[in-house]
Formats: C-alpha cells, structure tokens, sequence
C-alpha cells in the first residue's frame, strides 16, 4: 500500500490556468479537466489566478464544486507574469501544465499524453499544437491557412524542438524545471520558457498526438493586437537571455523554408484566395509592428478571440 502512494504522487499534476477576464470560458475549461476518469485521477491541484479580472471570472471558476481548485483573486493588475510565478510557488507534484484559459480541450487523454515524455525522462518540458475552432469569415480563413503553413513549417524545423512549437496556450514542465523557473516578463512567456529551458540545459519535446483548441480573432484590429505582440516579445528575449541563444532560437534555415515550402503546396493550390490574403497580411503585420512599441506584460486584450461559445 504504501509503494502504490508513492506512484500515485509520482504521477500527480498540478494544472495552472492564468486568466484576466475569462468569465465565459474558465468554468468550461475546468469542467473538461475534471471530467475525464483518468486524467481527473492524476490531477491534485488545479490553480486558478486571476490578474485583476474586473468580469465574473473568480465566482465562474468558484461554482465548480471540487476541492482540487484553488483561486487566487489578485485584485490588482500586473500582469501574466505574477500569475505563473504565484502556480509555480504553490505547485508541489511532479508535473505541472499551464494553460490559457480560452482555449477548449476535447482529448479525454490530453493530460496523460502531454506528460508522458516527462513520466519516461524524455524530455522535461512540453508543448502540442494548438488549433483554430473552424473559420466565421474571410479573415478567419486567411488565419487558419496561416496556422496551418505554421505548423508543416515549425515542425520542420529540428523536429519540432524549437522556440516556435512552444506554444503559449499549453505548455507541460517537469519538477526538476518549474521549480528553478521564474518569469521575469509576462511578454512572449512561451518564448521564454523554451529560452529558459534551453539556457538550463534541459529538453524540449513537441507532443503531436494531442491537441487544444483556441479561437481565431475575427476582426483585423484583434489580429494586428496578437501580431505586435508577438514581435515585441522577440525583441523583449533578448533582453533576458544571451545573445547567441535568443538568435539561435529564432533563425530558421533556407533549407526547413524551402522544405516545408513544398510541403504547403498542396494546401496553397487549395485556397488561392486565403493564399494571397495570407501574403498581404503577413506584410501587413510586419510593417505595423515597427510602428509600436516593446511589449508590454499586460494583456492586450484581442476581445474578438475570447468567447469560445460564440
């Protein structure tokens, strides 16, 4: 009895879901945590922080009845970064997930197989793809060949171990990770957390056989929100780690382009109008991100990409 206690809190989880304003999804994403048999029963803590949500986000994740789930009501807002910290601080298994809270999970075996290249010493962090929820309009379906030439392509590279598979929405740690690991940014904390990884010397593994689901933004001023975003955390990393392994993240081969440039072939034949939409965006994007500044470690907030029942 005592040897099966001791597997038990080997295999124990602690799941961690920052969140500002997420009253329309934080209760559904738990409900799916705590729903499926077997990875309910690996589950000891789910940590819900909230950064200042001035919705119902704090009484929406209260309503689900499990003592498991632990709320922490900040009441000011600071930002993702003190959130992370305060799940870190607070987990003690072996395993730790942290999770956006707009996001949907349909896998019944989502927690088991996102930490299983932990359980076998694989590797000691993780990620899996994220997938858009099907397309409302033409911006939309523009994102989601987006997402989709993304994927063929961050799979290429270094078999998916690298900084653009570590998606913010999902990512799993092991022990020996998480609890040296403290953000010092809420801006481009996926970026971070593979630098941090890296510069550590630990592994980094892209889990393929499980995925989440996230909503597209549908308007433009959503997407341009994302988009700079993005580019400020870029340059925000390489304020925090060295030199050489912030460009060594990032660069990605001719070879891996050309690659994965045939491999889209397919898909762009398929969709010539998302494809040359997806070109004048991406050019778009580019040209707006140099007109803002550095990221911030505050969400901005893209409302359109929030409510996942709509």
């Amino acid at each position: 009895m005592p040897q099966l206690k001791t597997n038990m809190q080997k295999q124990s989880v602690t799941i961690g879901i920052p969140a500002f304003n997420e009253e329309n999804n934080i209760k559904d994403l738990i409900f799916s945590l705590i729903s499926y048999d077997k990875s309910a029963r690996l589950i000891k803590t789910i940590i819900v922080s909230s950064d200042g949500s001035i919705d119902s986000t704090v009484s929406e994740a209260k309503k689900v009845s499990d003592k498991r789930i632990k709320v922490i009501d900040n009441k000011d807002r600071i930002g993702i970064q003190r959130g992370l910290n305060q799940v870190i601080k607070k987990a003690d298994t072996q395993f730790l997930i942290i999770l956006d809270a707009d996001i949907k999970i349909k896998d019944p075996m989502f927690v088991e197989k996102i930490i299983e290249p932990l359980q076998k010493n694989q590797s000691d962090m993780t990620s899996n793809p994220i997938v858009p929820l099907p397309s409302v309009n033409l911006l939309t379906r523009i994102l989601s060949l987006s997402m989709s030439l993304k994927e063929i392509l961050f799979r290429q590279i270094n078999n998916g171990d690298n900084i653009y598979s570590c998606h913010g929405p999902v990512r799993a740690y092991s022990s020996r990770l998480y609890k040296d690991l403290t953000f010092k940014t809420g801006a481009g904390n996926d970026m971070y957390s593979y630098l941090d990884c890296k510069n550590r010397k630990f592994r980094f593994k892209y889990v393929t056989n499980t995925e989440v689901y996230f909503k597209l933004p549908i308007s433009l001023k959503d997407h341009l929100k994302q988009s700079v975003r993005f580019y400020g955390s870029m340059e925000k990393q390489a304020e925090l780690f060295p030199g050489v392994l912030v460009k060594r993240s990032f660069r990605i081969s001719l070879n891996d382009y050309l690659v994965s440039i045939i491999k889209s072939i397919p898909l762009l034949v398929r969709n010539p109008v998302e494809t040359i939409g997806y070109i004048f965006l991406s050019m778009l994007t580019f040209i707006w991100s140099k007109f803002k500044g550095p990221a911030s470690d505050m969400w901005n907030v893209s409302v359109s990409s929030k409510d996942l029942r709509k």
